[in-house]
C-alpha cells in the first residue's frame, strides 16, 4: 500500500538530535577547509578547556587547525577575555547552547554549571596526577550532600565516556618501535616554531 505524508513518523529524540547536529558540523568544516585551502589560511577553532575535557564538540566538526582559546576555562576566563574585546554583553552572558535544542543548554546536559564543571573536572585532574582515586578524592572535598555528589559524578561520567575524543585518532603502537614518538620528536626538533614546540 501507498504511504501518506500522515504515515511518516519522524524521530525527533535527543540521540537523533545529536547526530543531526554532528552532521551540520561536518558539512560546515567542510567548507571552511575548502575555503581555506582556497584562500591559502587556516580554520580556526572555537572550543575552549571545558568543552574539551567534556567531549563537547564533533569529532570531524569543530576542530580546525588552530585553537587559540583552548587552553581557557568557559566559566570565566573566556568571558573575561570577550569583555576585554569589546563582545557585547548580551553575547557574554547568553546562555551556553551547542544550537541543537537538547535540553536547555550546555549545562543542563552536563549536570552542572559551566563554574561548577571547571572546578570539579580540575580537582579531578590534581588528584589524578598524585595517584588519588576519585572517591578518595569526594572525601578529601567534604562531598556529602546528594546534589554535589551527584554533580562530581555527572562531571566524572561525561569524562570517563569522551576519552577517545581527546585522544582523536586512537593510533595503535607499533609493536617494536616508538615510531609516532619518532615522528613528534623530529617535527618539534626541526619544524616547529619554537613558540609552540615542547620539551620532548
Amino acid at each position: 500500500p501507498l504511504m501518506n505524508d500522515s504515515d511518516i513518523v519522524l524521530d525527533d529524540g535527543k540521540a537523533t538530535k545529536i547526530r543531526r547536529g554532528n552532521v551540520r558540523a561536518r558539512l560546515r568544516m567542510i567548507t571552511l577547509f575548502n575555503l581555506a585551502a582556497k584562500n591559502r589560511g587556516l580554520v580556526g577553532s572555537t572550543d575552549n578547556l571545558s568543552e574539551r575535557q567534556a567531549g563537547f564538540w564533533t569529532l570531524a566538526g569543530d576542530i580546525g587547525n588552530c585553537a587559540p582559546i583552548q587552553s581557557l576555562t568557559k566559566s570565566w576566563e573566556v568571558p573575561a577575555l570577550a569583555v576585554l574585546n569589546g563582545v557585547p554583553t548580551s553575547t557574554v552572558r547568553a546562555t551556553p547552547t551547542d544550537g541543537l535544542g537538547i535540553d536547555a543548554g550546555d549545562e543542563a546536559q552536563l549536570g552542572c554549571s559551566y563554574l561548577e564543571w571547571d572546578l570539579i573536572a580540575r580537582a579531578v585532574g590534581e588528584a589524578a596526577q598524585a595517584g588519588m582515586t576519585p572517591d578518595a578524592l569526594a572525601q578529601a572535598l567534604g562531598i556529602s550532600e546528594p546534589s554535589d555528589r551527584a554533580k562530581f559524578d555527572a562531571v566524572l561520567s561525561r569524562m570517563k565516556a569522551t576519552w577517545f575524543k581527546r585522544m582523536d585518532p586512537v593510533n595503535l603502537p607499533h609493536p617494536l618501535d616508538d615510531r609516532y614518538g619518532l615522528v613528534e620528536r623530529t617535527d618539534h626538533r626541526l619544524f616547529v616554531p619554537r613558540s609552540f614546540a615542547r620539551n620532548i
